[in-house]
């Protein structure tokens, strides 16, 4: 009966092993998929972040909260003629889930800027899982 117990004992332990192994195998493509989603975040904002820096100097100023990011893609740039008639922006990157990028100026965490972030999975902005595109 001893033997059996032992015998038990090493096939519990080895399915723990396995189911363990297992674990660390699926849990290890879902961290690598969400650091690559991360900076598909990133690129899309240094895109549109170089193109608010491009907006400012043709106008002196960021586009509005009001505004948003769609005056970088609708042909509003005041001085037109220091841009020749277009547009900073050909059309606006969504997040990865189809949502537009927040955007506030001013921005509530950079006060002197705006703040520019994606809402996340949930599309909710000011949620746990919004992705300022920092690390």
């Amino acid at each position: 009966m001893a033997a059996s117990n032992r015998t038990i004992g090493w096939m519990l332990m080895a399915v723990a092993v396995l189911l363990l192994a297992s674990a660390v195998a699926i849990w290890r493509p879902i961290t690598s998929f969400g650091r690559a989603r991360h900076l598909a975040v990133q690129a899309n904002m240094s895109v549109i972040k170089f193109s608010l820096n491009r907006y400012k100097s043709i106008t002196g100023h960021y586009p509005t909260t009001e505004q948003g990011l769609a005056a970088l893609v609708a042909q509003q740039l005041e001085p037109v003629s220091m841009c020749g008639g277009r547009t900073v922006l050909d059309s606006m990157p969504k997040d990865l889930w189809g949502n537009d990028y927040v955007y506030r100026c001013p921005g509530k965490k950079n006060r002197d800027s705006y703040d520019l972030f994606s809402a996340g999975p949930d599309g909710i902005a000011n949620t746990a899982d919004d992705d300022w595109g920092e690390r």
